[in-house]
């Protein structure tokens, strides 16, 4: 699922995935350095915990916010807020 929205100054992305159910803690640390979701599931690859965290500072970077939140069916929801450029005239 992917959503787009425009309001204000403002443009806001929200995309979701399908995953295994993600606690609050798990939500709260998702964005922090080297943090990887624990996943006994047969398909899990591992990573290095520096993606969500590369994609944060990045949205910052660009005067952004973006946070995830747990939404039905096991999904994750992304929502990134980033700010509207206008061209110099």
């Amino acid at each position: 699922m992917t959503n787009t929205h425009q309001a204000d100054e403002n443009i806001e992305l929200r995309f979701a995935n399908t995953t295994a159910p993600i606690s609050d803690a798990q939500l709260s640390q998702l964005f922090e350095k080297f943090y990887r979701v624990p996943s006994h599931a047969p398909s899990y690859r591992p990573g290095t915990g520096l993606g969500l965290a590369l994609v944060k500072r990045i949205v910052k970077q660009l005067g952004g916010q973006i946070g995830a939140e747990s939404g039905s069916n096991a999904a994750l929801v992304f929502t990134i807020q980033l700010p509207m450029l206008t061209a110099p005239a």
